[in-house]
């Protein structure tokens, strides 16, 4: 694998349009409005504890610099990724369902889940 090349992180990306309303009042269709996330570091992953409580508070704080890219204004300009971060967490439904998404959809979440499932029909088969 060549390191010149373009090589990154893992990113997902959320549509979270549903939580949000215009000025009339109508919802936003869920694919307009979205964030894509980048998998945490390994020194921000041994951060994250078995308390639910202090894994909200480090995802709160975390949350900005895990945001790598956003189609949020503020005004005529591109909203930083702080504004967009500050009116997610505002809402708990937004907030906990972006969480929800990005943790399930990290790979190392994924292959230990495939793995359990394949370890459980292994064992399921021998007995």
């Amino acid at each position: 694998m060549d390191l010149k090349k373009s090589v990154g992180l893992f990113k997902k990306k959320i549509e979270i349009g549903d939580n949000f309303y215009k000025d009339d009042g109508t919802p936003y269709d869920i694919a307009d409005v979205y964030i894509v996330m980048r998998e945490p570091t390994v020194d921000e992953s041994n951060q994250f504890q078995g308390d639910g409580s202090s894994n909200i508070k480090f995802m709160k704080t975390n949350l900005p610099k895990w945001i790598v890219e956003h189609n949020f204004t503020s005004g005529e300009e591109l909203a930083t990724n702080d504004e967009v971060a500050k009116l997610i967490i505002s809402s708990s439904s937004c907030f906990m369902y972006v969480m929800e998404v990005w943790q399930s959809s990290l790979p190392l979440v994924l292959r230990n889940a495939k793995r359990l499932k394949e370890q459980q029909e292994a064992s399921s088969q021998g007995t």
